[in-house]
């Protein structure tokens, strides 16, 4: 008899307890799950990549001679990205799609590039002042700068291996 009553007590004492979890959870008294995990990356807050934002028409100078573009800025990953998209069909067809994000300081921009001519993404970083932000890194060819600078008119981006200039672009709105 005593056994049992013990029993009892034990199981009353369990159902009671997650009864009243229940109760805290359905009331917003208490967690009954898991808190979400914070995000570690903070929102894209950077002028020069919200200026970036929507459509552009682009307009190109490079090896294969003047060419025209389009080109598409987006807020991706939750607004921790920026997503660019680019297509060419002059001359040559030419598409890529970049990935930007902003250092938690926001100082720095670190871009991961993607196109239908390199086999392997092209990954660059660099200093993010509000006008202008220049970005290194390289490939087969050697060391490469990207530059991207805000004016009156919309953006400028020019794309150098080494020393050389192999790519200039006016981004303006349509």
């Amino acid at each position: 008899m005593r056994r049992s009553t013990v029993t009892s007590l034990a199981l009353a004492c369990v159902v009671a307890g997650a009864a009243v979890l229940a109760a805290r959870s359905d009331a917003g008294g208490g967690p009954a799950r898991p808190p979400v995990p914070t995000p570690g990356v903070g929102k894209v807050d950077a002028p020069l990549l919200a200026a970036m934002v929507g459509s552009w028409d682009v307009t190109s100078t490079g090896p294969a001679g003047p060419s025209r573009a389009r080109a598409t800025f987006r807020a991706a990953a939750g607004g921790t990205a920026l997503l660019h998209e680019y297509e060419s069909s002059t001359q040559t067809a030419f598409a890529g799609v970049g990935v930007l994000r902003v250092s938690p300081d926001g100082r720095t921009v670190t871009a991961w590039w993607f196109d239908s001519y390199a086999p392997e993404p092209q990954k660059l970083s660099g200093p993010l002042t509000k006008d202008r932000a220049e970005l290194y890194g390289s490939s087969n060819g050697g060391p490469l700068t990207i530059v991207w600078e805000r004016v009156a008119d919309g953006l400028d981006f020019t794309l150098r291996n080494g020393e050389t200039t192999v790519l200039s672009e006016r981004y303006r709105r349509p």
